[in-house]
């Protein structure tokens, strides 16, 4: 049974992950997603798993957000580099291959460094929105 917990806990923090990259509130992920208030509260409090309903309803609105890391964890967030390109806000995470001047373009070892780091700066601002969650609900608990 505690397997199924830390497996709930996880796809939770994950689908948590997705609405704080997003900058959403709670309800407004849930009027965009297509889904009750409730449920989601219940997701972000972890008493329930999501259900496969749920999971595709965010795989339809966020198409940049990997199932498979939604699902189990591994990967990152994205599908791929392109992916981001449909963010909501694309000002967020404006993905372009800078080049080292103005008159070489970025070479194929440029670029994939460029998408790797990339990758990691999402990973780690998703994982930073996270703590700070979970640093403001100890201070919570801490002050009652």
């Amino acid at each position: 049974m505690q397997d199924t917990n830390k497996e709930i806990l996880n796809i939770n923090n994950r689908i948590i992950q997705i609405v704080d990259f997003h900058n959403l509130t709670r309800y407004k992920f849930a009027q965009e997603t297509g889904i009750s208030d409730a449920v989601l509260f219940n997701i972000y409090k972890g008493k329930n798993k999501p259900s496969f309903d749920l999971i595709e309803k965010i795989l339809n609105k966020y198409k940049s957000i990997d199932a498979n890391w939604l699902l189990t964890g591994e990967g990152t967030m994205f599908k791929d580099e392109q992916a981001l390109d449909v963010l909501e806000d694309p000002a967020l995470l404006y993905k372009k291959d800078i080049p080292l001047t103005d008159s070489k373009p970025a070479t194929n070892e440029q670029s994939t460094v460029n998408n790797s780091l990339l990758d990691k700066i999402i990973e780690l601002s998703s994982e930073n929105a996270l703590l700070k969650k979970e640093l403001e609900e100890l201070k919570t608990q801490h002050s009652k």
